[in-house]
């Protein structure tokens, strides 16, 4: 009998999806909007979403210095922290010069309130006013309050986390500073800053990776049948939708002198009881169906033809998860 030696060498192609779930990055207003957010107040740039005055005031006064968002999207049912960094007018200095300045000869001046000048960062002349965080889904298109803080120190940071609602698309936060503002998204008093910041909510996500790859049979002898080597190929799924899991070849087998043999003398199983494993073909053949998040194993058998020139044989299969339909 011949021997001929058969390597079968795998590459699994992920088709409409990732090997992990995204990573999303964290983003600013000073990114979404291409200017710098902490002008002004007003910005010498609209940095709102609506038609609400994004600010009155002057510069350094009553102002978000900056709004971080920790991710720019996210899967329905995960948590989003939106932070807002504030910069302050310094409204007791102003109130001691129309009342008591005797009592106020250490308050520094108004601009020098500042992130950048450490030693009033704790200084109470550089605190005041009222923050509020307002959250906007595409499911009502509504802002509604998320945080309310008064008062607040100036070059703090101040944060909340909240889940989104459980609807796909641009998603929208704001965070409203001032000096005697009314409890509403959208002021319209003297000294009082308003900016936007966004991100994306989708609705599904499927992610496959895969382990026990590539698939290797090793040497093969002709007119027998032998098992991969590495079985089981492992599918891991993470999903928040049921799925199918399907595979296919993209080929037959082929050696670099150019000799073939069917990819159908390999086929697939998903347990050592099945009795029939099932050849592969150049159509999707469905090995799971209507599933959930978890570890899926395939096995792979190989036989090689009578006859066929020795040599190292490669294919290219594909596994795919999709949405269960």
């Amino acid at each position: 009998m011949k021997r001929g030696i058969i390597f079968l060498l795998i590459f699994v192609s992920l088709i409409a999806l990732v090997s992990s779930l995204p990573v999303f990055p964290p983003t600013t207003c000073s990114q979404i909007w291409g200017g710098n957010c902490c002008e002004g107040p007003p910005e010498s740039f609209d940095n709102t979403f609506d038609n609400c005055n994004y600010g009155a005031g002057y510069n350094d006064s009553t102002s978000i210095n900056e709004i971080f968002v920790d991710k720019s999207a996210l899967f329905v049912g995960n948590a989003i922290t939106i932070t807002c960094n504030v910069l302050l007018k310094d409204r007791m200095r102003d109130l001691a010069v129309s009342s008591n300045a005797s009592t106020m000869d250490a308050a520094p001046a108004a601009a020098n309130c500042r992130c950048n000048n450490p030693s009033h960062l704790s200084n109470k002349h550089c605190a005041g006013g009222s923050l509020y965080v307002y959250y906007k889904s595409p499911a009502t298109d509504a802002w509604v309050r998320k945080y309310f803080q008064s008062p607040v120190i100036t070059c703090e940071n101040y944060s909340v986390s909240f889940i989104p609602d459980s609807v796909s698309g641009e998603h929208q936060a704001r965070c409203v500073i001032g000096y005697d503002i009314p409890e509403t998204p959208c002021p319209n008093t003297t000294y009082y800053d308003v900016d936007d910041v966004n991100f994306t909510v989708y609705s599904e996500f499927i992610s496959i990776t895969l382990s026990n790859t590539p698939i290797n049979f090793g040497n093969v002898d002709m007119n027998t049948t032998k098992p991969a080597l590495n079985n089981p190929l492992i599918i891991s799924v993470d999903s928040n939708v049921n799925f199918d899991i399907t595979t296919k070849a993209n080929g037959d087998f082929r050696n670099d002198a150019g000799y073939i043999f069917p990819v159908s003398n390999m086929r697939w199983a998903t347990s050592n009881v099945a009795a029939r494993p099932v050849p592969y073909t150049l159509n999707e053949s469905r090995v799971y169906s209507n599933r959930t998040s978890g570890n899926f194993t395939m096995l792979h058998y190989l036989s090689i033809p009578v006859g066929q020139r020795a040599g190292t044989y490669s294919t290219e299969v594909v596994i795919t998860a999709k949405k269960y339909v």
